[in-house]
């Protein structure tokens, strides 16, 4: 017998399997909080609806963090497969080439290096978006169906900031691996008819901003906070309902009276009189932000 296991038919698509070049990265966790992959049950379930909600995740395990839209000159570069030469000139393959994916992120903040280096280490996948607005995932191996991130090496996370040159923009340089268990033979696409949201849409596909506060002002029956992102942008337009305050030392929620946006980002709240040494707590919330510094950052009462 000269057939040692099962030959797969080389029968092949009658509509052509073409996805186009790369143009968006949107990073998963692999494992959730609860210990589970984090998957989409089928692709019928990849909406723009169950998308924003995990972009809006609170708990950071199952949120996901697309890079910036801004991505310039994406580039998929696949190394040599590592095959084993014998003296007789015989070959063995041992396991395909890596895959390294680079981006340059025109306009992007250095700061972002330091966020996305937290990713470094991580069990951490993808999921792609190219130019033709294409979802990119990786299916089970048991085709059930189910929508996968294509795993990384984290390890291999390099990032850097560019400085421009005469008649050039800067840059940050993104840089991964995909992993040994991205498996070619499970790559897979949505088209982008298929879907009701454009990935490449800064709109649609959004990453949360991360945010800080300084407090001024304080009294037993007001206070001010200067809340902005990391990037020292100021966060406007929040109201009244957009804020709760928790007194911590007699564990009881106060009823804010008003808040004024005296200036971008800067709220004067006033709120019934606590008590001199008394701690708050402030939670704002809004779309497209996470406000977890701001909620650490606690009010002491003077």
């Amino acid at each position: 017998m000269s057939i040692c296991k099962p030959l797969g038919n080389l029968g092949d698509v009658q509509c052509a399997f073409d996805p186009a070049s790369l143009k968006r990265v949107i990073f998963a966790p692999l494992i959730g909080s609860d210990g589970s992959q984090n998957v989409f049950a089928s692709e019928s379930a990849v909406t723009k609806s169950a998308l924003q909600a995990l972009f809006d995740e609170s708990n950071e395990e199952d949120r996901l963090y697309p890079l910036p839209v801004k991505g310039k000159n994406i580039g998929i570069e696949v190394a040599d497969a590592l095959i084993q030469e014998y003296d007789d000139g015989s070959k063995n393959f041992r396991k395909p080439g890596r895959k390294t994916i680079t981006s340059w992120l025109v306009g992007s903040h250095p700061l972002l290096i330091r966020q996305l280096e937290a990713f470094r280490g991580q069990a951490v996948g993808f999921y792609g978006g190219d130019v033709n607005g294409n979802f990119w995932y990786q299916s089970d191996v048991a085709q059930t169906g189910e929508v996968q991130p294509i795993p990384i090496d984290s390890g291999s996370i390099q990032t850097e900031y560019i400085y421009p040159k005469i008649g050039e923009a800067g840059y940050l340089l993104v840089s991964f691996e995909m992993d040994d268990s991205a498996i070619s033979s499970l790559f897979r696409y949505i088209p982008f008819a298929n879907l009701d949201f454009n990935i490449n849409s800064p709109v649609d596909v959004y990453a949360l901003r991360d945010t800080k506060s300084v407090y001024s002002n304080e009294s037993t029956t007001e206070f001010t906070a200067d809340i902005q992102t990391i990037y020292n942008e100021p966060v406007t337009g929040l109201i009244i309902t957009d804020f709760t305050l928790y007194n911590n030392t007699t564990s009881a929620a106060i009823v804010i009276t008003s808040v004024t946006e005296s200036a971008d980002g800067i709220y004067d709240f006033v709120i019934p009189a606590q008590t001199s040494l008394d701690n708050l707590t402030l939670t704002p919330v809004k779309s497209k932000f996470d406000f977890s510094a701001v909620v650490a950052n606690t009010i002491d009462i003077p």
